[in-house]
């Protein structure tokens, strides 16, 4: 399992916990206890692996809003 989180940072594939087969991130947390546990056990850095929100202002909110109606 760790060794499937080494290969996927190797491969460039995400290591979020929303984006990595649930098969993985189950294992993980089974052996591990949590997906940053197993992030850290594979030596990785956890919060490099998150997936961060895109900033936004509310004009701009409000218009991609507008847009979209």
């Amino acid at each position: 399992m760790v060794q499937a989180i080494r290969m996927r940072h190797i491969t460039g594939e995400s290591l979020a916990s929303s984006r990595v087969p649930a098969t993985l991130r189950d294992a993980a947390i089974a052996w591990c206890g949590s997906w940053r546990d197993a992030i850290t056990m594979a030596g990785l850095d956890y919060a490099a692996t998150r997936v961060k929100p895109m900033e936004r202002s509310k004009r701009q909110v409000g218009k991609e809003l507008r847009e979209l109606a």
